[in-house]
């Protein structure tokens, strides 16, 4: 009853504005304080036709304006009579974040790979991968690395006036 299911992409980066973690979808919406810079910040990123399919408006010039109609759409009012801007927010907001407003990123238009990277078509299989080859290598290499080691500490030995034997 209670329970809340929280769908975000598997790394999510530090917060570094209220803005921001907005838009990577956690946070709970009730307790912002000025819910209208995110939803402003989301009408910059956003397809601005399909928000306005979805709630219903049109033909809205600002972020203020956009609010007044969806609030007048939702039946979002203050004291007075007036349309709630703040209200018509969070309710943007909560869509947003339970992902009613569908939004995504295109790919870049082009791709290069970095430098330590490359993509080339082979004509041929390489070998195998061995693992006996591979730990025969890593045999040689520690007997190599414990010859010279015992080699170096033996020299150390003789210039400080000790003779070393095995």
């Amino acid at each position: 009853k209670f329970i809340r299911l929280l769908d975000a992409p598997g790394i999510v980066p530090g917060p570094n504005s209220e803005v921001g973690t907005i838009l990577r979808y956690y946070i709970y919406v009730q307790k912002l304080a000025d819910p209208v810079t995110q939803v402003e910040t989301i009408l910059q990123r956003c397809n601005l036709e399909e928000i306005s399919n979805y709630y219903g408006v049109s033909g809205f010039q600002t972020t203020e304006h956009f609010l007044t109609a969806v609030a007048h759409s939702l039946g979002k009012k203050k004291k007075g009579g007036l349309h709630s801007q703040e209200q018509a927010a969070k309710a943007v907001l909560a869509d947003w974040v339970s992902g009613k407003i569908s939004f995504y990123t295109p790919p870049p238009p082009t791709h290069t790979l970095p430098a330590h990277l490359s993509a080339e078509i082979v004509k041929e299989m390489t070998e195998v991968f061995d693992i006996e080859d591979t730990e025969q290598a890593n045999e040689d290499t520690m007997e190599n690395q414990m010859s010279c080691w015992a080699t170096q500490t033996r020299s150390k030995w003789r210039l400080s006036g000790f003779i070393l034997r095995w």
